[in-house]
């Protein structure tokens, strides 16, 4: 029951949290990526301390309220999601980000994010659980902030150690 309690919640966060753009040291850019704006910058980086903090009403700020997910999902739904897993001790940290593209008004971030938190499998006993995805979040400039208004996952890994192997 435990297992499928966590897999529910840590399908919850990926599906609807696991938009948060990563910043602060943690941001790469290559050569040939776009210049970032001082002010995107500024908010990847405010974001990524409000998500490993689980501040979730400064996580909230960063997003617009017609924010959708890849999946359907709502701002509502990701502050549910950021509930759940701050109750359950899961720890989340973004770990890079790569802004892909960079204007006025747009941007486009690849962020990177992994989740590790504890869990019984069958007969192996309690294990460490890591879960790892990389996400597409798409940011506009609404007034003088940026701010998340869509994702899109591109791809999800998950690790599990349990047991003396």
């Amino acid at each position: 029951m435990m297992s499928q309690t966590i897999s529910l919640r840590t399908s919850l966060l990926l599906v609807g949290v696991l938009i948060i753009p990563i910043g602060c040291q943690r941001t790469h850019r290559s050569a040939q990526g776009p210049e970032v704006p001082a002010d995107l910058q500024e908010t990847i980086d405010h974001l990524v301390q409000a998500v490993e903090a689980f501040d979730i009403p400064h996580v909230l700020d960063s997003y617009t309220d017609d924010f959708a997910s890849g999946t359907g999902r709502s701002k509502d739904e990701v502050r549910r999601t950021l509930e759940q897993l701050q109750a359950s001790h899961v720890s989340l940290k973004v770990e890079e980000a790569a802004v892909e593209k960079a204007d006025p008004t747009e941007a486009k971030l690849r962020t990177r994010i992994r989740l590790r938190y504890m869990d019984r499998f069958r007969d192996l006993g309690e294990g460490e659980v890591v879960v790892t995805d990389v996400l597409m979040h798409r940011l506009r400039k609404d007034a003088d902030s940026w701010k998340i208004y869509a994702d899109e996952r591109v791809a999800t890994y998950r690790e599990g150690r349990f047991g003396p192997q």
